[in-house]
């Protein structure tokens, strides 16, 4: 989980510090696109972390994961996105010491709601293990 997280952090730093580069040397577009580019790494992150939380996989069976949710969850996952971006949006425009809180109910809310789609993808994608029979990994 470490490996997954610095590699995100590290992403998310480097599309954040390119869009605000690029909008203020006044190339808009690159900038839109920099900023486009964190929001799917965010939507990785959304998703790659509750999977972490839920199973125990690889850094590269994250994102591989990740791309399946995305292809077969789409509309939730972008609910998910976009009840952060309101959220963040919100306690943007209204600070207050509330905001160190509220990030426990924004997870309770994101692993709420994607619990029926983790319980699909343990259906989909875990073997059943027969007893007496070892597991090779």
């Amino acid at each position: 989980s470490m490996k997954y997280w610095l590699l995100q952090l590290g992403l998310s730093a480097i599309m954040l510090v390119d869009a605000i580069y690029f909008y203020r040397k006044g190339w808009q577009i690159l900038a839109v696109l920099f900023l486009l580019l964190f929001l799917l790494v965010s939507l990785f992150s959304l998703i790659g972390f509750p999977l972490l939380a839920t199973f125990e996989i690889n850094v590269k069976t994250i994102y591989q994961a990740t791309v399946v949710v995305i292809w077969q969850f789409a509309v939730k996952q972008l609910i998910n996105l976009l009840t952060i971006v309101a959220l963040v949006i919100t306690f943007w425009a209204f600070p207050s010491e509330l905001f160190l809180f509220l990030f426990s109910v924004i997870a309770f809310y994101v692993m709420r709601h994607n619990q029926s789609m983790f319980e699909a993808l343990a259906d989909q994608f875990l073997k059943p293990v027969v007893e007496g029979e070892e597991i090779n990994e």
